[in-house]
């Protein structure tokens, strides 16, 4: 849901906004123990819905404006890893991060002169804890992640992945996950639970 004054709006069943497919772009840097990992991730939803008043950032709309919402939302994040423990068939890092969620969300009647229009930036400091296991000279390996942190009752944030891949060489691979983001933000007047859960896959290769 989003919030921007009294009233609160599920994303899905008062403004229309479905699920949507993001490419995420990102980098990966290793020096013996230490790794670091930059992503850039730009989500995009939007949605038409009709049969709810409500007023957002001070603006009113009625049960019968026939809505326009568009939300998007850029995450920049860098995270470092330490490694605890490395053998030839298992990793476990720890370490700690900083995300940046860039939000935007326009709503607009396209049956009266009624529109909102709400941004806000949000930085997230975060925890994390990696761990990896791999079968030797198959190439075959499974791994987790989890990263986030809780601060009051209203800012918090989770991110975690299983996933099992494929790397037939050295920094060159593939791999298939599960990915739940759950974001809770109480900041320029506005608060929001937003949540991201599905499947993904990715190709990656290194030097």
């Amino acid at each position: 849901f989003v919030q921007s004054g009294t009233d609160q709006l599920d994303l899905k069943s008062d403004l229309g906004l479905d699920k949507d497919t993001t490419l995420n772009l990102g980098l990966k840097l290793g020096l013996g123990n230490h790794t670091f990992v930059l992503r850039y991730a730009p989500y995009s939803y939007s949605g038409d819905q009709t049969g709810k008043t409500f007023t957002f950032d001070g603006n009113s709309f009625t049960a019968t404006d026939n809505l326009h919402t568009d939300l998007k939302l850029s995450e920049y994040s860098v995270d470092y890893r330490y490694k605890l423990l490395k053998t030839p068939v298992a990793r476990i890092s720890a370490g700690a991060g900083l995300s940046v969620f860039n939000n935007q969300v326009d709503i607009t009647s396209t049956t009266s002169a009624a529109s909102a229009s709400k941004s806000f930036v949000a930085p997230i400091p975060t925890l994390g804890l990696s761990a990896e296991a791999n079968i030797p000279l198959v190439g075959l390996f499974v791994g987790a992640n989890v990263a986030g942190i809780s601060v009051g009752s209203k800012n918090s944030y989770v991110d975690a992945d299983a996933y099992a891949g494929w790397s037939p060489l050295p920094l060159m691979g593939a791999k298939v996950g599960y990915r739940h983001r759950q974001i809770k933000l109480d900041v320029s007047d506005t608060v929001g639970d937003i949540k991201f859960d599905g499947p993904y896959a990715a190709v990656y290769a290194g030097f």
